[in-house]
């Protein structure tokens, strides 16, 4: 288990192109850290960066207090496990996973030693004499991960590990994958453009927008308290509003993008501890759409809004529904609450509570 300290990390391709920008944060020893971000954010070039597999522009990055920058990729002691695989097809499944014992020349012994290890580890124990062109995908990813583990690293490293196999067995194998990192303890960073992913995995999540990180954290601290604008929308769906200050005394304010159906700004009452910093000007709130409550019939703290698309998923219906005049919102819907699923232009009321909506900053410019 080792601790990783990224260090004002720049890395520029052109002279005036940074792919990322003075990037600094710690991994924890023995966590499983996600890199999260969309296409060409730079996550895959910071870890290439920690691999050893490219130098960058300006800044270090220190193992257990040591830096590494200035050690070949073969020195640094980190597995890696590709989207690819990259199975030698010709060599079983025991020697894929034997190949970096046998170029640190270790001894017959040891090799068979450790391969078993692996194989149970992974559980595939029995599959040493098979092919990879024999195994299913995710066999094959446990095989990477085998291979990887063999050298016995003190990191791993995982690009976009689950990006070649179906929903279903993508979602068994983070299982297994986050039971394999919990069962060896090893610090573990994994790069991902997939939210799910990252939340259900990580002990901790680093979001990457434009080469910068805009915020680290619990999943829970992430998806309950994002830092800004960008860091909301990317990680699940989300309700934003820019909104003005009505009513000092109750954390009322009134919405500047929804208008209900008589043309009225849509009200917001917000938990003083939600309020932000400053009551002059417009503020931009969020809420999440499962913490917005539904109501069949009109009530004095709810607002009336209509169906314009649902979606059905099986365990609850999306919404999307309109004020009215301007402005809709998304809801996350429990499948048992409707009888019968409303219909397009059908009416409903919504209504949430203060500690619901919180005061978010926008991204800055450029991040």
């Amino acid at each position: 288990m080792s601790r990783i300290e990224i260090k004002h990390i720049t890395h520029r391709y052109q002279e005036n192109d940074a792919v990322l920008k003075d990037v600094s944060y710690a991994i924890r020893s023995g966590e499983f850290f996600s890199l999260l971000g969309p296409s060409g954010c730079g996550k895959s070039t910071l870890l290439n960066i920690i691999g050893g597999f490219l130098n960058p522009t300006e800044g270090s990055v220190e193992v257990d207090g040591r830096e590494i920058l200035h050690l070949p990729s073969y020195q640094r002691n980190i597995g890696m496990v590709f989207q690819s695989y990259a199975l030698f097809p010709h060599m079983t499944v025991f020697k894929n996973i034997a190949y970096g014992l046998s170029i640190k020349k270790a001894g017959k012994d040891e090799i068979r030693r450790r391969v078993a290890e692996c194989l149970d580890l992974v559980q595939l124990s029995g599959l040493g004499d098979r092919m990879p062109h024999q195994l299913s995908g995710g066999q094959q990813q446990r095989v990477a991960i085998a291979r990887a583990l063999a050298n016995s690293p003190s990191i791993l490293m995982l690009d976009e590990p689950m990006g070649n196999l179906d929903a279903k067995l993508r979602k068994e194998m983070q299982v297994e994958l986050r039971a394999i990192q919990q069962r060896t303890g090893i610090t573990t960073i994994m790069v991902t453009h997939d939210q799910e992913e990252a939340m259900s995995m990580s002990d901790r999540i680093g979001i990457m927008q434009n080469g910068t990180v805009q915020q680290v954290g619990t999943p829970y601290e992430i998806y309950r308290t994002p830092a800004n604008s960008f860091v909301a929308g990317f990680l699940g769906n989300v309700n934003m509003t820019h909104a003005v200050l009505a009513d000092p005394a109750t954390h009322t304010y009134l919405s500047s993008d929804w208008t209900d159906f008589d043309g009225q700004p849509v009200s917001i009452r917000v938990a003083p501890e939600n309020c932000p910093l400053s009551t002059v000007g417009n503020a931009l709130f969020m809420i999440r759409p499962e913490r917005i409550e539904i109501s069949l019939e009109p009530r004095p703290d709810a607002v009336a809004v209509a169906a314009e698309s649902i979606v059905y998923v099986g365990s609850a219906l999306q919404i999307t529904a309109s004020f009215g005049k301007k402005g809709r919102l998304f809801l996350d819907v429990s499948d048992p609450f409707f009888a019968v699923p409303p219909k397009v232009g059908d009416r409903f009321y919504i209504a949430w509570k203060p500690g619901d909506f919180r005061a978010i900053a926008e991204q800055e410019a450029g991040a």
